[in-house]
């Protein structure tokens, strides 16, 4: 019982209008009556789970119903939900799993000591003798849908896919501990207080990107790992669109340029450790590639990121393509 006095009163906190940026007004909902069998202070996280999916779904607070609730022990941290690719400390976590429900629909909300999480939804609410319908993922709007919308334009403009090749594999609404969004980078500092949020996970091209949110804004997290296939492949395309230009600039054949050497390197910047002069650049770390290409004798150097080469011509060895 005090360790859902201690969640209640933590959530509650996160909903305080001095505890977290928005970039829309949230009208915190009035309690509603209380749900038969619910512990009465229990009641404000129901609350707080109905008008995050108040938000997600952006419909009124006041539509969604509680169609169950019940007391768990969740084996992990997990919440009996468990993500791909995420460990989770093996723990029992009290906590509890709240059905709500809106326009047919039902979501189950999975929560814990401080934290919750919108697992799959279920199954449409049918009759018995009907057969299951087809669950398609629920549409988002409000702050969440801004902040997916904010991470598919930023893949877009990190690798090159077009937004129609991105697709949102999950969403979980979190609570970091820190400004960091759980994603902290070397020689930083970060306000010490709990910023409400959210885990996106978007995939593209076979490759998921995880992007940690604040309110306001969306931070790319975790590195994507490529598999060597995957890898080769964007090389030998990067390869041959900067062997490409380089004929163009020697009016040579493809053919008659070689690769010296291909080597992945994280970029500090968007200038891809080639900056122009009058030209501003992203200061954001930019996965990419070193190219040397070799012609007529004369070594060149290329910079790539994941959609495009050009020839880096402020370093020695450059050369001069047009001599």
């Amino acid at each position: 019982m005090v360790g859902l006095l201690i969640l209640a009163s933590f959530l509650l906190m996160a909903c305080g209008p001095d505890s977290r940026v928005t970039t829309s007004t949230i009208n915190t909902p009035e309690p509603s009556a209380p749900v038969e069998g619910l512990p009465s202070e229990f009641q404000a996280v129901v609350e707080m789970l109905k008008q995050d999916l108040a938000e997600n779904l952006a419909v009124p607070v006041d539509e969604i119903q509680v169609a169950s609730s019940e007391e768990v022990d969740w084996p992990s941290r997990a919440l009996g939900c468990p993500q791909p690719g995420m460990s989770y400390a093996d723990v029992i976590t009290p906590g509890y799993q709240v059905i709500l429900a809106v326009k047919g629909q039902t979501y189950a909300y999975h929560a814990g000591v401080n934290s919750f999480v919108l697992c799959e939804p279920e199954e449409p609410m049918n009759e018995t003798e009907k057969t299951p319908e087809p669950n398609p993922p629920p549409a988002l709007g409000g702050t969440a849908g801004a902040l997916v919308e904010q991470a598919k334009a930023d893949l877009v403009e990190r690798t090159g896919v077009t937004e129609d090749q991105i697709t949102l594999s999950h969403i979980e609404a979190v609570e970091w501990r820190d400004s960091s969004l759980g994603c902290p980078q070397p020689g930083m500092n970060y306000l010490m207080v709990i910023t409400p949020g959210y885990l996106i996970r978007l995939e593209a091209d076979g490759t998921v990107y995880e992007y940690h949110t604040s309110r306001n804004h969306v931070v790319l997290c975790r590195k994507p790992a490529i598999t060597a296939q995957r890898s080769a492949g964007i090389e030998a395309r990067l390869a041959k669109a900067a062997r490409s230009d380089l004929a163009k600039r020697l009016n040579l054949t493809s053919e008659d340029i070689h690769v010296v050497e291909i080597e992945a390197v994280d970029w500090p910047d968007a200038s891809l450790g080639c900056p122009q002069p009058g030209m501003m650049h992203a200061q954001m770390i930019t996965p990419g590639y070193r190219i040397v290409l070799s012609a007529r004798g004369q070594e060149y150097d290329y910079r790539a990121d994941l959609k495009r080469a050009f020839l880096c011509e402020n370093t020695p060895h450059a050369g001069d393509p047009t001599q």
